[in-house]
């Protein structure tokens, strides 16, 4: 019971590994859920239909499309890599801390 406690005092943290398999799970969740995002905005917003469509009419369904859905893809999972890096760094800070405070 004291463990539990502990945890949500937030006196223990999530260790690394954890943020480690929540980035795996990010990494095949995120391109997903920017598609769905893209099919709501679409849905509410019906004026970005017609910015979709002309940029759809520039780089045709060929392979300049392929390569736009692929470097957001790369884009995305950089920015997901960077923001587990930097909770990795930030555990591994804290932990540093207590250390040298004890």
């Amino acid at each position: 019971m004291g463990a539990v406690i502990a945890y949500l005092n937030f006196d223990w943290f999530l260790g690394p590994a954890v943020i480690k398999v929540l980035y795996f799970i990010g990494a095949f969740v995120m391109p997903f859920l920017a598609w769905i995002l893209l099919l709501r905005v679409r849905a509410r917003y019906p004026q970005s239909a017609q910015f979709f469509s002309t940029l759809v009419g520039k780089t045709g369904k060929g392979p300049t499309g392929w390569l736009l859905f692929a470097l957001a893809a790369v884009v995305l999972e950089m920015i997901w890599r960077v923001i587990c890096e930097y909770f990795i760094a930030c555990l591994q800070i804290s932990q540093i801390l207590e250390y040298l405070a004890r």
